[in-house]
Protein backbone atom coordinates (compact mmCIF):
# COMPACT_ATOMS: atom_id res chain seq x y z
CA UNK A 1 0.00 0.00 0.00
CA UNK A 2 1.24 3.73 -0.69
CA UNK A 3 2.86 5.23 2.50
CA UNK A 4 1.04 8.88 3.34
CA UNK A 5 2.90 12.45 4.71
CA UNK A 6 0.60 13.86 7.37
CA UNK A 7 -0.67 11.99 9.82
CA UNK A 8 0.24 8.13 10.23
CA UNK A 9 0.59 6.46 13.76
CA UNK A 10 -1.43 3.91 16.12
CA UNK A 11 -4.59 4.71 16.76
CA UNK A 12 -7.59 3.10 18.72
CA UNK A 13 -10.67 2.54 16.64
CA UNK A 14 -12.97 4.56 18.14
CA UNK A 15 -10.57 7.63 17.44
CA UNK A 16 -10.85 6.67 13.47
CA UNK A 17 -14.92 6.55 14.13
CA UNK A 18 -14.65 10.20 14.97
CA UNK A 19 -12.47 11.79 12.14
CA UNK A 20 -14.61 9.52 9.75
CA UNK A 21 -17.63 10.11 11.36
CA UNK A 22 -16.22 14.66 11.10
CA UNK A 23 -15.46 13.56 7.13
CA UNK A 24 -18.91 12.46 6.81
CA UNK A 25 -20.08 15.89 8.35
CA UNK A 26 -18.23 18.58 6.63
CA UNK A 27 -18.88 16.78 3.42
CA UNK A 28 -20.73 19.52 1.15
CA UNK A 29 -23.47 18.60 -1.48
CA UNK A 30 -20.96 18.30 -4.50
CA UNK A 31 -18.64 16.24 -2.39
CA UNK A 32 -17.62 12.93 -3.47
CA UNK A 33 -17.70 10.22 -0.37
CA UNK A 34 -16.44 6.37 -0.89
CA UNK A 35 -15.48 4.27 1.92
CA UNK A 36 -14.69 0.83 2.06
CA UNK A 37 -18.25 -0.35 2.06
CA UNK A 38 -18.40 0.15 -1.40
CA UNK A 39 -15.09 -1.81 -1.80
CA UNK A 40 -14.91 -5.36 -0.05
CA UNK A 41 -11.94 -6.54 -1.83
CA UNK A 42 -9.93 -3.44 0.29
CA UNK A 43 -8.39 -5.31 3.27
CA UNK A 44 -8.83 -2.08 5.75
CA UNK A 45 -11.30 0.74 6.33
CA UNK A 46 -11.06 3.91 4.80
CA UNK A 47 -13.23 7.18 4.16
CA UNK A 48 -12.70 9.49 0.88
CA UNK A 49 -13.60 13.00 0.37
CA UNK A 50 -13.31 14.70 -2.75
CA UNK A 51 -14.47 17.95 -4.06
CA UNK A 52 -13.01 20.96 -5.84
CA UNK A 53 -12.65 23.11 -2.08
CA UNK A 54 -11.60 19.75 0.26
CA UNK A 55 -9.87 16.49 -0.31
CA UNK A 56 -9.08 13.61 2.65
CA UNK A 57 -8.59 10.15 2.43
CA UNK A 58 -8.28 8.39 6.00
CA UNK A 59 -7.33 4.88 6.23
CA UNK A 60 -7.01 2.31 8.66
CA UNK A 61 -5.45 -1.06 9.01
CA UNK A 62 -6.20 -3.50 11.42
CA UNK A 63 -3.66 -4.20 14.43
CA UNK A 64 -5.98 -5.62 16.74
CA UNK A 65 -9.71 -5.46 17.71
CA UNK A 66 -8.80 -2.09 19.99
CA UNK A 67 -5.75 -0.72 17.56
CA UNK A 68 -5.79 0.41 13.92
CA UNK A 69 -2.72 1.72 12.31
CA UNK A 70 -4.54 5.21 11.56
CA UNK A 71 -3.18 7.07 8.13
CA UNK A 72 -4.79 10.79 7.33
CA UNK A 73 -3.69 12.89 4.53
CA UNK A 74 -4.85 16.05 2.38
CA UNK A 75 -2.04 15.88 -0.50
CA UNK A 76 -3.77 15.15 -3.74
CA UNK A 77 -1.53 13.00 -5.31
CA UNK A 78 -1.77 10.72 -2.44
CA UNK A 79 -5.66 10.90 -2.54
CA UNK A 80 -5.20 10.47 -6.72
CA UNK A 81 -2.41 7.30 -6.35
CA UNK A 82 -5.50 5.68 -4.09
CA UNK A 83 -8.62 5.84 -6.20
CA UNK A 84 -6.50 4.51 -9.13
CA UNK A 85 -5.75 1.44 -6.66
CA UNK A 86 -9.75 1.56 -6.77
CA UNK A 87 -9.87 2.10 -10.62
CA UNK A 88 -11.86 5.32 -9.74
CA UNK A 89 -11.74 8.70 -10.92
CA UNK A 90 -13.62 11.89 -9.98
CA UNK A 91 -14.68 14.38 -12.47
CA UNK A 92 -12.61 17.14 -11.54
CA UNK A 93 -9.25 17.98 -10.52
CA UNK A 94 -7.86 17.51 -7.55
CA UNK A 95 -6.07 20.45 -5.80
CA UNK A 96 -4.99 21.54 -2.63
CA UNK A 97 -7.49 22.32 0.12
CA UNK A 98 -9.12 25.91 0.28
CA UNK A 99 -7.69 27.40 3.15
CA UNK A 100 -11.09 28.07 4.89
CA UNK A 101 -12.11 24.39 4.83
CA UNK A 102 -8.93 22.95 5.86
CA UNK A 103 -8.87 25.31 9.01
CA UNK A 104 -12.43 24.16 9.68
CA UNK A 105 -11.85 20.48 9.43
CA UNK A 106 -8.54 20.76 11.23
CA UNK A 107 -10.22 23.00 13.90
CA UNK A 108 -12.82 20.51 14.79
CA UNK A 109 -10.08 17.63 14.60
CA UNK A 110 -8.52 19.17 16.97
CA UNK A 111 -11.58 18.92 19.14
CA UNK A 112 -12.42 15.65 18.46
CA UNK A 113 -8.73 14.63 20.22
CA UNK A 114 -8.37 16.60 22.84
CA UNK A 115 -12.13 14.83 24.00
CA UNK A 116 -10.71 11.34 23.08
CA UNK A 117 -10.99 8.77 26.11
CA UNK A 118 -7.53 7.99 27.38
CA UNK A 119 -6.79 4.42 26.65
CA UNK A 120 -3.20 4.42 27.38
CA UNK A 121 -1.08 5.62 29.54
CA UNK A 122 -1.63 9.46 29.92
CA UNK A 123 1.88 10.60 29.62
CA UNK A 124 1.91 8.90 25.86
CA UNK A 125 -1.17 9.99 25.08
CA UNK A 126 -0.42 13.47 25.54
CA UNK A 127 2.82 13.25 23.61
CA UNK A 128 0.51 11.75 20.78
CA UNK A 129 -2.33 14.72 20.82
CA UNK A 130 0.93 17.03 21.28
CA UNK A 131 1.90 15.10 17.81
CA UNK A 132 -1.24 15.23 16.17
CA UNK A 133 -1.60 18.72 16.21
CA UNK A 134 1.81 19.80 15.36
CA UNK A 135 1.40 17.42 12.42
CA UNK A 136 -1.23 18.96 11.18
CA UNK A 137 -0.32 22.80 11.97
CA UNK A 138 2.89 21.91 10.16
CA UNK A 139 0.17 21.72 6.63
CA UNK A 140 -2.43 24.42 7.46
CA UNK A 141 -2.86 27.25 5.85
CA UNK A 142 -4.14 29.43 8.18
CA UNK A 143 -1.92 29.30 11.28
CA UNK A 144 -3.44 31.48 13.75
CA UNK A 145 -7.08 30.66 13.65
CA UNK A 146 -5.67 26.98 14.27
CA UNK A 147 -2.92 27.94 17.11
CA UNK A 148 -5.39 30.15 18.57
CA UNK A 149 -7.84 27.57 19.14
CA UNK A 150 -5.35 24.80 19.71
CA UNK A 151 -3.65 26.36 22.46
CA UNK A 152 -6.35 26.10 24.62
CA UNK A 153 -7.81 22.79 23.77
CA UNK A 154 -4.22 20.95 24.26
CA UNK A 155 -3.96 22.53 27.48
CA UNK A 156 -7.44 21.30 28.72
CA UNK A 157 -6.63 18.31 27.54
CA UNK A 158 -2.91 17.73 29.28
CA UNK A 159 -4.44 19.68 32.64
CA UNK A 160 -1.58 21.96 32.53
CA UNK A 161 -1.16 25.68 34.19
CA UNK A 162 0.04 27.13 31.29
CA UNK A 163 0.57 26.43 27.66
CA UNK A 164 2.26 28.81 25.30
CA UNK A 165 3.55 29.29 21.77
CA UNK A 166 7.23 30.58 21.57
CA UNK A 167 7.46 32.00 17.82
CA UNK A 168 11.11 32.31 16.22
CA UNK A 169 12.21 35.42 14.31
CA UNK A 170 9.09 37.34 13.34
CA UNK A 171 8.80 41.08 12.68
CA UNK A 172 8.58 43.40 15.16
CA UNK A 173 5.79 45.73 14.39
CA UNK A 174 2.89 42.56 14.23
CA UNK A 175 3.53 42.17 17.87
CA UNK A 176 3.02 44.16 21.62
CA UNK A 177 5.74 43.90 23.73
CA UNK A 178 5.84 43.82 27.13
CA UNK A 179 6.79 47.06 29.01
CA UNK A 180 8.31 44.53 31.86
CA UNK A 181 11.38 43.40 29.41
CA UNK A 182 14.39 45.49 27.64
CA UNK A 183 13.67 47.72 25.68
CA UNK A 184 13.77 47.06 21.53
CA UNK A 185 15.92 49.07 20.04
CA UNK A 186 14.44 50.96 16.78
CA UNK A 187 17.22 48.60 15.03
CA UNK A 188 15.77 45.72 15.46
CA UNK A 189 13.67 44.32 12.41
CA UNK A 190 12.74 40.54 14.37
CA UNK A 191 12.17 39.08 17.29
CA UNK A 192 11.15 36.03 19.35
CA UNK A 193 8.54 35.94 21.83
CA UNK A 194 4.97 34.37 22.89
CA UNK A 195 2.72 34.97 20.17
CA UNK A 196 -0.14 32.73 22.16
CA UNK A 197 -1.04 31.36 25.70
CA UNK A 198 -3.78 29.57 27.30
CA UNK A 199 -3.84 29.90 31.47
CA UNK A 200 -5.54 27.58 33.95
CA UNK A 201 -6.44 30.04 36.25
CA UNK A 202 -6.57 34.71 35.96
CA UNK A 203 -4.20 33.82 39.06
CA UNK A 204 -1.38 32.92 37.26
CA UNK A 205 0.43 35.81 36.08
CA UNK A 206 0.65 36.32 32.42
CA UNK A 207 3.70 35.89 30.10
CA UNK A 208 1.85 36.88 26.59
CA UNK A 209 3.69 39.02 24.18
CA UNK A 210 7.02 38.39 26.65
CA UNK A 211 9.45 39.49 24.20
CA UNK A 212 13.30 39.36 23.04
CA UNK A 213 15.48 40.52 19.97
CA UNK A 214 15.94 37.13 17.19
CA UNK A 215 18.44 35.14 18.58
CA UNK A 216 19.86 32.87 16.02
CA UNK A 217 21.75 31.01 18.39
CA UNK A 218 18.71 30.27 20.42
CA UNK A 219 16.75 28.75 16.74
CA UNK A 220 19.80 26.99 16.17
CA UNK A 221 20.23 24.98 19.29
CA UNK A 222 16.35 24.10 19.22
CA UNK A 223 16.63 23.28 15.26
CA UNK A 224 19.26 20.86 16.54
CA UNK A 225 17.41 19.63 19.29
CA UNK A 226 13.99 19.31 17.00
CA UNK A 227 15.57 16.54 14.59
CA UNK A 228 16.61 14.72 17.94
CA UNK A 229 13.50 14.46 19.45
CA UNK A 230 10.02 14.82 19.05
CA UNK A 231 8.66 16.48 22.31
CA UNK A 232 10.65 16.38 25.62
CA UNK A 233 10.18 16.82 29.18
CA UNK A 234 12.04 18.07 31.78
CA UNK A 235 10.75 18.58 36.00
CA UNK A 236 12.65 19.59 39.20
CA UNK A 237 14.01 16.36 39.51
CA UNK A 238 16.29 16.14 35.79
CA UNK A 239 19.20 17.63 35.80
CA UNK A 240 17.86 18.78 31.93
CA UNK A 241 17.54 22.74 31.77
CA UNK A 242 14.15 24.24 31.33
CA UNK A 243 13.80 25.35 27.96
CA UNK A 244 11.45 28.11 28.62
CA UNK A 245 13.05 29.50 31.18
CA UNK A 246 16.10 29.72 29.02
CA UNK A 247 14.21 31.24 26.24
CA UNK A 248 12.34 34.11 28.72
CA UNK A 249 15.68 34.17 30.82
CA UNK A 250 14.57 33.68 34.05
CA UNK A 251 15.13 31.49 36.78
CA UNK A 252 14.55 28.08 36.42
CA UNK A 253 12.67 27.75 39.49
CA UNK A 254 10.00 29.54 38.45
CA UNK A 255 8.95 26.06 36.24
CA UNK A 256 8.65 22.91 37.79
CA UNK A 257 7.78 21.10 34.70
CA UNK A 258 7.41 21.67 31.15
CA UNK A 259 6.59 19.81 28.27
CA UNK A 260 8.09 20.92 24.65
CA UNK A 261 7.49 19.90 21.05
CA UNK A 262 8.22 22.06 18.12
CA UNK A 263 6.09 23.37 15.54
CA UNK A 264 7.25 23.13 11.86
CA UNK A 265 6.31 25.13 9.06
CA UNK A 266 7.06 24.14 5.77
CA UNK A 267 9.80 22.30 6.64
CA UNK A 268 11.62 25.08 9.06
CA UNK A 269 11.31 25.38 12.55
CA UNK A 270 8.60 28.30 13.75
CA UNK A 271 8.20 27.46 17.21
Amino acid sequence: MTSFQNLRQTSSWAVFNQVGSLLHQLASPNTIVYTEAEFPQFSGRFVLVASPEFNALLIGNLIDPEQCSLELTFVPGAIADFLQTLNLMVPFALQENKSDRQSEFTLKLIEVLSQSPIEFAHQVEQERLLNQVTTLIRHSLNLPMILETAVHQVRDFLNADRLIIYQFNFPAPSCAIDSEMRPITEATHNLDGITYESRSSDRIPSILNRMSEYSAASLKRLQKRQHESITWGTNGRNAEPSTVAALLKQSPNDIQTELVTPIVVQEELWG
